[in-house]
């Protein structure tokens, strides 16, 4: 059976490294809770200063509450998909503490997925005469008066600038996945570009199997996860020791012997024993 690929968390941590320069202005809710039932936002940012730019265009169209809703490589967005997060977008702000303290003209809708959905762009344009234009590569706004103004970000479309968000797929390339290996071992080691790694790689056999055959990056790639693999090593190896002193201390084994045996800490056998 094959693992199911968990997108959310690497994209929400590709938005991050994105707009890594902006931390300072910028807040994260990863799964906004929007009600009592579980109606979850997937990332809502918030523009803490209203007049700091925002030079990365990713986020030219942010305002201060922006609702970015983002679909794995397998899925895509339907028109329903808009007006739920249209929905969510009027959610929000109903539900803030105070009567209007979250602005109307305050929010922004970001949709991030693999592919274009022309029949959305064509629904929203014929049908709500919304008007469509492309910002740059990968990057489209759907504007209309009086309403929050929506982003498309185009993944398949997107420049190589923006790497970590379009590493985001199950079809990367050699290249790619180089480009990002260099660019975590040498530029800037963090937990968001570890977790797209992991599922960049999960979601891309095929190009692991062969890469196996090149030993410099698979080499580069052993290297980058030899800690992780290496923690679990050991946290495996704790695991055995402890049901090993388990089984000892239940055959009546003195704790001494089981310290000898297990080559566990006092603590650590007196700890199993007692679970």
């Amino acid at each position: 059976m094959k693992e199911e690929i968990q997108w959310h968390s690497p994209f929400r941590g590709a938005v991050k490294i994105e707009l890594e320069e902006y931390q300072d202005i910028l807040e994260y809710i990863d799964e906004k809770v929007l009600t009592k039932k579980p109606l979850l936002i997937d990332l809502l940012v918030i523009k803490k200063q209203k007049d700091k730019k925002i030079d990365n265009p990713i986020a030219h169209i942010f305002r201060k509450w922006n609702i970015l809703e983002y679909k794995s490589p397998t899925d895509y967005v339907s028109i329903d998909d808009v007006y739920k997060v249209n929905g969510y977008a009027c959610i929000l702000k109903s539900d803030a503490d105070a009567v209007d303290e979250i602005k109307f003209q305050e929010l922004s809708i970001t949709f991030v997925c693999s592919t274009i959905t022309q029949n959305v762009f064509q629904h929203m344009e014929a049908e709500r005469k919304y008007q469509i234009t492309k910002y740059e590569n990968g990057i489209y706004y759907l504007l209309k008066d009086g309403e929050i103004p929506i982003q498309f970000i185009i993944l398949d479309e997107l420049d190589a600038e923006h790497k970590w968000l379009v590493a985001l797929t199950d079809q990367i390339t050699k290249e790619m996945l180089h480009s990002l290996v260099i660019d975590y071992r040498e530029v800037d080691k963090n937990e968001y570009k570890e977790a797209i790694l992991e599922v960049v790689l999960k979601a891309n056999l095929e190009l692991v199997k062969l890469l196996k055959e090149d030993d410099s990056m698979s080499n580069e790639i052993l290297e980058l996860f030899r800690p992780k693999i290496e923690e679990e090593k050991r946290e495996t190896e704790q695991k055995v020791k402890r049901e090993m002193a388990q089984q000892l201390y239940q055959m009546k084994m003195p704790i001494a012997q089981i310290i000898q045996v297990t080559k566990l800490t006092e603590e650590e056998v007196l700890e199993a024993v007692e679970s």
